[in-house]
């Protein structure tokens, strides 16, 4: 795996679970909320990456959709 695709596909990751955690738009939350949330994801760093490496695929093919 590319270094460069895995740091792309490891924060659209964490940007997913955080959408999926905070339950409302995060510019609509307030800090302690989006604190709350950061905690969770610091606790699951095994998902992220297992995520991560689930959405390398995904990534790859927008970077091709991209630059083509």
């Amino acid at each position: 795996v590319s270094q460069s695709r895995y740091i792309r596909a490891r924060r659209l990751a964490i940007k997913a679970l955080k959408a999926k955690f905070a339950k409302k738009k995060l510019g609509d939350m307030s800090v302690s909320d989006k604190e709350r949330v950061e905690k969770i994801l610091k606790s699951r760093k095994a998902l992220i990456k297992r995520l991560a490496l689930k959405m390398v695929p995904r990534v790859k093919k927008l970077e091709k959709e991209r630059l083509s």
